[in-house]
């Protein structure tokens, strides 16, 4: 060893040794083997397996929660706006989505994402050859978009290797799939599908679901098992919520003699049949009897915890879990609900648009030959006010609007700001547009150009003058205001 290296220690072997660090408290046995809390952890746990997995759904209760969210994200669907097309074009798009029946569409596909942890859409569409062929979204035109067809992950086999590599545009998809029970092996290029998977997972358990996602019921497995058992033993106990206890004098000696159990038996039987003929029990003098009953008590509040628990892992308010509203004083658990619509919000936007954007580049073009550059959608929302609410809400916004009169806003402003806001439902902007125009007409003569409804620009409309008692002449305007005539 030289001088320089006499004083360093080696440590070359440091981690050879094995240690052990954690509390330890040797008066309590809080660390050591008196521990009342043995030592855990994390395993594999079950695996649920597609048969499983029907199971599940098919004959458990706890089920609804794999249709609540998707029947939530799709139920009030989405309103469509754009300012360089006219409310016929939005209806067109509105009327294609109701022939493919594309709310209910994607609902589905949601919700077998959500049983199986993928699904996928495939995406009908005529004139671009075979459903093997790449589809060019730019070159699709009016009328080529002709049905969707949901699956689900075991029904959408991959025809060839997944694509891993994150930095992929096709990342965790082959370019080829086929239908299970298709006799044909048509192959389908992944252009044409629209893809739906479950629960994020880390890429090497992706790996292992070929591409897809986590069934949501996986993680729901424990909280479902638990709730199960508690609800069974419940059960249980109401089968058996009085229990007879009889005790018989001899009764060891009786069992040992021969036919001695057949005897006891016929005993028990007859004394069981005179109690229900008779409504009472009769016994020997030196017999007792006695009745246990189950003790209730409790359990309700225990199997309401379970409950919670089960509506915590999976992300639904227990008021909408089971329909009912909790209890308690002026518990009606409406904060529970908007919390739930708010994230409700952020999967729409977040999970459901990429979805339904890739959906909108062949269903906007199928309605309209082309895409509108700034078009763009709103998921409706899911809070639905009740009578009194709506009632209180439109005295708020006439209010405002009469405020907004008295601040001097010019009536046309007002009654757009009316349309719009739904106050009022039978009247539209083109019409107050027209009333405007005419009502801002100067006159310098009896004629003047109008812009009516008319592809041409507009036609040539004829005042009619009146007299009022002064002598001076006036018109009525669209909007019923009197417009005198300016003296030149």
């Amino acid at each position: 060893m030289t001088e320089e290296s006499k004083d360093v220690t080696d440590n070359s072997d440091i981690y050879a040794v094995p240690t052990s660090d954690g509390l330890l408290n040797v008066v309590s046995g809080l660390g050591s083997a008196k521990a009342r809390n043995p030592a855990s952890y994390l395993a594999p746990d079950h695996r649920l397996d597609r048969n499983e997995l029907e199971n599940f759904y098919r004959f458990y209760w706890i089920a609804k929660a794999v249709d609540i969210r998707p029947w939530d994200m799709t139920r009030q669907w989405r309103t469509f706006e754009c300012e360089d097309i006219d409310p016929k074009q939005v209806k067109a798009i509105e009327n294609v989505e109701r022939e493919v029946s594309a709310s209910e569409k994607v609902r589905q596909a949601l919700q077998w994402a959500s049983l199986y942890g993928g699904a996928g859409i495939i995406m009908h569409v005529d004139g671009h050859g075979y459903l093997d062929k790449p589809l060019d979204y730019t070159k699709i035109k009016k009328g080529q978009l002709k049905r969707l067809s949901p699956v689900d992950r075991w029904e959408l086999i991959e025809s060839m290797s997944i694509e891993y590599n994150p930095l992929h545009p096709d990342f965790k998809t082959a370019e080829f799939y086929r239908v299970a029970n298709d006799t044909t092996a048509q192959q389908i290029h992944r252009s044409r599908i629209i893809f739906f998977r479950g629960r994020d997972m880390p890429i090497r358990i992706t790996r292992r679901l070929r591409g897809w996602g986590d069934p949501d019921v996986q993680r729901w497995y424990q909280a479902i098992t638990n709730n199960e058992t508690l609800a069974s033993a419940i059960v249980e106990g109401v089968h058996q919520s009085n229990i007879d206890v009889v005790g018989v004098k001899g009764l060891a000696n009786l069992l040992a003699m021969k036919g001695g159990e057949q005897k006891a038996m016929d005993r028990f039987m007859t004394m069981d049949m005179c109690k229900s003929m008779l409504n009472m029990s009769i016994i020997d003098v030196d017999d007792s009897f006695t009745r246990n009953a189950f003790p209730f008590s409790g359990l309700p509040d225990i199997y309401r915890v379970f409950l919670e628990v089960l509506a915590s892992a999976t992300d639904i308010p227990i008021t909408r879990l089971l329909g009912s509203s909790p209890a308690g004083l002026n518990s009606t658990g409406e904060g529970d609900i908007r919390n739930y619509y708010d994230s409700i919000k952020s999967e729409q936007e977040n999970k459901l648009a990429p979805k339904l954007n890739q959906l909108d580049e062949v269903l906007v073009r199928s309605a309209l030959g082309d895409y509108p550059e700034d078009l763009t959608y709103e998921f409706d929302s899911l809070w639905q006010l009740t009578p009194e609410e709506e009632a209180t809400l439109r005295q708020t916004q006439v209010s405002t609007l009469i405020s907004l009169q008295q601040l001097g806003i010019d009536e046309y402003t007002l009654q757009k700001d009316a349309v719009e806001h739904g106050i009022v439902k039978n009247l539209s902007m083109e019409e107050i547009d027209a009333m405007q125009a005419a009502d801002s007409f100067e006159d310098d003569g009896d004629d003047f150009e109008g812009g009516d409804d008319d592809d041409n620009g507009g036609t040539k409309k004829t005042i009619t003058w009146q007299t009022d008692p002064s002598g001076k002449k006036f018109h009525v305007g669209a909007g019923g205001k009197k417009i005198y005539k300016q003296e030149k």
